[in-house]
């Protein structure tokens, strides 16, 4: 997919809008994703609450393409027919959702006008009939969203499904719940993975990302502003975290050793930098603890490490600061690569 393309070494992310959104309201997700710069929205054109005609099915896609948008939408079997199929692709749309194959003409109609989005969950069979229609040269897999609580699939799961994905090539998207008021009827989040329905969203995106998903897309309509800068700042590649910590270390992206340790988050381009103001180490230093390395570590003098474990104190280390304990588990989950940056409480 494009967006993914144009981000290769970061996560992209897309939301989802529906149909029996208010227009307005449509249109202001639009925009949010505009200037966000996220080019992908999923969508369903088979809401037993809101059918839909193929008029009204080209207009939704006309709108989205005109904000820059490319929809991903879910549409009945009974309404793929060859006419539908060409108004639909006169329309803009590029990509289509095949929850399930059926008959295999009608995948190959499909295949012919559109890049298909396969359901993940079902890509073993699936793969089996795009092999046969010579439809493999690239594949897309979307994980299913769950509205029903205790339904969504375990990360453990997800992992094992998409190290099989990607022995295929195939890029990988999968949801994680937006913000209230959510998507109803039963209100209560959209993602993939069960333990991300009311988990911090850092966290949710930091597994997935470990698990080879290529894309993010948020499965509710609606997002705070702060869940749109945590996925602005995952697009930049850096995660924020509260912390008690010196303005010399404030507000920069802080990198980690490509050789990261399990112990500690050791700060890239800090060894010779000039003492912070800070105490010896002299108890066990906590998880999220800011260190640096005083005199007595002569030549590793000036270099800034923060703590993954519960460490035994150091009098080499001065302690400068500390991110607060209920974000510095997130250090061990970053994606290899991301920085983090400190923001002063």
């Amino acid at each position: 997919m494009k967006c993914m393309e144009n981000n290769r070494n970061k996560i992209s992310f897309g939301r989802s809008i529906y149909p029996n959104l208010n227009r307005e309201i449509l249109k202001d997700i639009l925009e949010e994703m505009k200037a966000a710069r996220q080019c992908v929205a999923f969508t369903s054109f088979q809401l037993q609450e809101f059918p839909m005609r193929i008029e009204q099915m080209m207009e939704f896609i006309e709108l989205t393409v005109s904000y820059g948008v490319d929809v991903i939408p879910d549409i009945a079997h009974k309404d793929l027919i060859k006419e539908n199929i060409l108004a639909l692709k006169k329309s803009g749309l590029k990509y289509l959702r095949l929850d399930e194959f059926g008959d295999e003409s009608l995948v190959q109609r499909c295949g012919q006008a559109f890049q298909l989005v396969v359901n993940a969950s079902t890509f073993k069979e699936e793969m089996l009939v795009l092999q046969k229609l010579g439809l493999n040269t690239q594949i897309i897999a979307c994980h299913n969203y769950y509205p029903k609580e205790y339904t969504g699939i375990s990360i453990n799961k997800l992992e094992k499904m998409n190290a099989y994905l990607k022995s295929f090539g195939a890029e990988i998207l999968s949801f994680i719940p937006g913000d209230e008021p959510y998507r109803g009827p039963i209100h209560q989040g959209l993602p993939t993975v069960e333990e991300h329905r009311k988990c911090d969203k850092r966290l949710a995106i930091c597994e997935l990302m470990n698990a080879q998903t290529d894309m993010i897309i948020v499965g509710d309509p609606y997002v705070t502003e702060e869940t749109q800068k945590i996925l602005s700042d995952f697009q930049k590649g850096f995660v924020t975290l509260e912390a008690v910590v010196p303005e010399e270390l404030e507000g920069n992206i802080l990198y980690d050793r490509p050789d990261a340790s399990d112990y500690v988050f050791r700060v890239l381009g800090t060894r010779g930098m000039e003492l912070l103001a800070g105490e010896v180490s002299v108890r066990n230093r906590r998880v999220g603890e800011i260190n640096q390395a005083n005199e007595a570590y002569g030549r590793y003098q000036g270099e800034v490490e923060i703590t993954k474990q519960v460490l035994p104190p150091d009098k080499r280390q001065n302690v400068v600061g500390h991110i607060l304990e209920k974000e510095a588990f997130l250090l061990t989950q970053l994606p290899e690569g991301y920085g983090i940056v400190l923001s002063k409480v």
